[in-house]
């Protein structure tokens, strides 16, 4: 049985019922929806400033356009394992990366450790699905830090306040789910080049 930490949010599970409402086509909940994802746009371009604005601006808004439309096909996935906004920032970050491995571009997730530590990341050019289902691969305590730490930048003692742990138990999940995620994303990459 699944820990208070392993549930979802209230909010979570309130934006699983929006995204069901908007797609099962309730207008309100799908203006509402709409108006959350306008925060695509700006995960997109505090992702590139990140990333030493590698994309022009140009190039950061079409990726923006594309990833909405990504988005909206995927909604049905959204299944609740942290909030619309944790999910779609997660989202537009992989669309970033995959946009900077085609133009040719080694990427990495953005360091979460401090300046001059090597980051624990997962291998460059991960293809977007890829790291979604190797994330949801390993159990949900890991993967729910993982994300807090690489996708909304949180630290350990903020991770820990958000999830209801010590500090030092967020810190054990992050790289023990560190350390899964890469075995796992080390064997796709394996399976598709044999």
């Amino acid at each position: 049985m699944d820990s208070p930490a392993h549930k979802p949010s209230s909010k979570a599970a309130d934006d699983v019922l929006l995204v069901r409402a908007a797609l099962d086509g309730d207008g309100s909940a799908a203006r509402s929806l709409e108006e959350r994802l306008l925060g695509v746009p700006r995960f997109l371009a505090l992702i590139n400033r990140r990333h030493g604005t590698a994309l022009r601006d140009h190039d950061l808004e079409d990726l923006a356009q594309d990833t909405l439309i990504r988005i909206w096909k995927k909604l049905d996935t959204f299944e609740g394992r942290g909030t619309l906004e944790t999910w779609m920032f997660r989202f537009s970050l992989l669309e970033y990366l995959n946009r900077l491995r085609r133009k040719g571009r080694d990427p990495v997730l953005p360091p979460a450790d401090p300046p001059g530590r090597e980051p624990d990341a997962a291998p460059g050019g991960v293809e977007h699905d890829d790291l979604l289902r190797c994330l949801e691969e390993i159990p949900p305590a890991e993967s729910e830090v993982i994300e807090l730490r690489h996708f909304e930048g949180l630290s350990f003692q903020d991770i820990g306040e958000r999830i209801g742990v010590p500090t030092n138990t967020a810190r054990t999940r992050y790289y023990r789910g560190l350390k899964r995620l890469k075995g796992k994303l080390t064997r796709a990459e394996a399976e598709e080049a044999s």
